[in-house]
């Protein structure tokens, strides 16, 4: 009886360290993709409108939702979480939409309308204008009862492109910042 105890005892730590062990290797893989980013792969948009870098392994889903052009990626297999609106844990995204600016709206104009427009009541906590390639962007932070998310609105021509980060902000802020700025209009 000892001795199955003692048995159950060692199995027990082994598990639980081999589940420490695969949470950091887990963790310091997904904080530390920035390091390297020759491992990381450039996507063009289907539509052939822009392009930016993203880490290997990462998933990409480039198809129209709703009838406009849309592109995620996501450090996840959206296999995997079907409703992955926010994924709780270390689980990432971006969204980039891009739709048509009919009226020629500044970019600010443009926000206020959508948001008027869906009755976004979600609080703006930091807005500024950042430059991504030579583009002039609006970065803005807002929360949410689901929490906090981060938007940038460029604009070029008669579109405007929305990109959201969604999930982990924090923890991959430098990742995001470096597909971020890896993005470019092809025009």
């Amino acid at each position: 009886m000892k001795k199955t105890l003692i048995l159950v005892a060692v199995v027990v730590v082994a598990f639980l360290g081999y589940a420490v062990i695969q949470k950091s290797r887990n963790t310091a893989q997904s904080t530390e993709i920035i390091s390297d980013k020759t491992e990381w792969k450039t996507h063009i948009h289907s539509a052939g409108d822009y392009s930016f870098e993203y880490p290997t392994g990462w998933f990409i889903n480039d198809s129209p939702k709703n009838g406009d052009a849309y592109v995620r990626v996501s450090n996840y297999d959206p296999e995997i979480f079907v409703n992955d609106i926010h994924a709780k844990g270390s689980y990432f995204k971006i969204e980039i939409y891009t739709l048509e600016n009919k009226k020629q709206l500044s970019i600010n104009d443009w926000i206020a309308e959508a948001r008027s427009r869906t009755g976004d009541s979600s609080k703006i906590t930091k807005q500024e204008e950042i430059i991504i390639n030579g583009k002039t962007a609006t970065a803005i932070t807002q929360e949410s009862p689901e929490g906090v998310y981060k938007s940038l609105y460029l604009s070029n021509e008669d579109k405007i492109v929305t990109i959201l980060l969604f999930g982990a902000i924090e923890e991959f802020h430098k990742t995001s910042d470096a597909i971020i700025h890896s993005f470019a209009f092809s025009n």
